[in-house]
Parts: C-alpha cells; sequence; structure tokens
C-alpha cells in the first residue's frame, strides 16, 4: 500500500473516503485563510486600540484601565497556548490516523453535541 499523500485523486487516504484528496486539501487551504484573516483582524482592532489616545490613555494610564489589561493580556495569552497546543496535537493525530487508513468522520455528531454543550457553558 502506498503511503503517499499526494499521490494524486486516485489515491485514497483511508478506505471510505468519499471526495478526493483535493478536494480535502482544498478544504484544510481554506481553514488556514480564515484563520489568517481572524488573525490580521485582530492586529488591526489591536493597533486601533493602541493608536487612538482616549483609549490608550483610558488602558495605560488609568487604575482600572491597568486592570483591564493585565486581565485581557494574561487571558490572551493562555488562549493562545491553549490553541496551539490544540491545533498542533490535532493535527499530528488527524495525520497519524490518517497514514494508518482509519476515518474517524462518525465522531461528527458526537463533536456538534459537545459544541452545544460547551456553548451552553
Amino acid at each position: 500500500m502506498n503511503l503517499d499523500l499526494e499521490a494524486g485523486p486516485t489515491r485514497r487516504l483511508y478506505s471510505s473516503m468519499v471526495e478526493s484528496p483535493e478536494v480535502r486539501y482544498a478544504s484544510i487551504s481554506k481553514v488556514y485563510a480564515i484563520l489568517t484573516i481572524q488573525l490580521l483582524l485582530t492586529i488591526v482592532i489591536v493597533d486601533t486600540m493602541d493608536l487612538v489616545h482616549l483609549i490608550a490613555h483610558f488602558l495605560f494610564k488609568t487604575l482600572t484601565g491597568f486592570g483591564v489589561d493585565i486581565d485581557v493580556f494574561v487571558m490572551a495569552l493562555v488562549v493562545l497556548v491553549l490553541t496551539i497546543v490544540i491545533f498542533i496535537s490535532l493535527k499530528i493525530y488527524t495525520f497519524w490516523v490518517a497514514r494508518r487508513g482509519h476515518d474517524f468522520s462518525f465522531l461528527g455528531l458526537f463533536l456538534y453535541a459537545a459544541l452545544i454543550v460547551f456553548r451552553q457553558c
């Protein structure tokens, strides 16, 4: 069995795969594009908050703003680290499972239910 992930449209990553690998890789590329746009939008918002003097004055010169600033920084740092750890571990797991020929698309309903539960929290 050829384990080359770039073997072409006739190569299936796992036995029950319906779509071609090109479609799957295009979907992954779209996800990366969305993440890039979100990061750029975040940078624009942060730069705007820094460059508008009233917002900068509130955040850096008042005690309330300083507390908000510290809270936001700590939360952003925690979210950044957790996002990186989750993203890398899921990526490694996905490619490991795909190379072994397993399909875990049946977990879609469970993931949807978990998102609903987390949304309620």
